[in-house]
């Protein structure tokens, strides 16, 4: 089990990196969107939209919770881009989120 800490910016890499717990009662989507809320500096339901639009946070959820037989999930790993920013997350309760520019047209 990886306990939960904040965000700890590596500012050579701009890489956000927080921790969640897999096995504890808070849902990982709400804790991403507190994470992205903030990184853009906006308020917690701007980020859940922005979220939302991206990836289905139900489904977040249910991608990293515990195995039928009530067992924690540490292996796998998603990705996804949230509004300018590219979001890792690993089922052993690692969040990296990195600021993505969009591609030049």
């Amino acid at each position: 089990m990886v306990p939960s800490s904040p965000d700890r910016p590596n500012r050579e890499s701009e890489r956000y990196v927080s921790y969640y717990d897999p096995t504890g009662s808070r849902k990982l989507s709400t804790i991403l969107v507190h994470r992205l809320a903030d990184l853009m500096g906006t308020d917690v339901r701007r980020a859940e939209r922005v979220l939302y639009e991206s990836i289905d946070p139900v489904s977040l959820d249910r991608l990293f919770q515990q195995r039928h037989d009530g067992s924690a999930r540490y292996d796998g790993l998603t990705r996804f881009r949230v509004d300018g920013y590219a979001v890792v997350i690993t089922a052993d309760g690692r969040i990296e989120i990195t600021p993505h520019d969009p591609p030049e047209e």
